[in-house]
């Protein structure tokens, strides 16, 4: 059995969403800076694939690392 999740990490520009991505992903897959300019200008899509090994289910999430909801 496999099951598939969506996450998409919205919110204002430089707050950090790229960092959470890279966090849930446990590696560097986004890009990030400590400057004040937004290094996300599109989405992007990652991918994290895994097994639940007491239930042998496989599962796929998809997060969205979106650009800066700016007001």
């Amino acid at each position: 059995m496999s099951k598939e999740f969506n996450i998409a990490i919205c919110g204002s520009a430089r707050v950090g969403k790229s960092t959470l991505v890279n966090a849930l992903c446990g590696k560097q897959v986004a890009r990030t800076s400590n400057s004040l300019c937004a290094q996300t200008d599109r989405m992007e899509k990652y991918l994290i694939n895994g097994n639940d090994h007491t239930s042998s289910i496989s599962y796929t999430i998809t997060i969205y690392d979106t650009p800066g909801i700016e007001s």
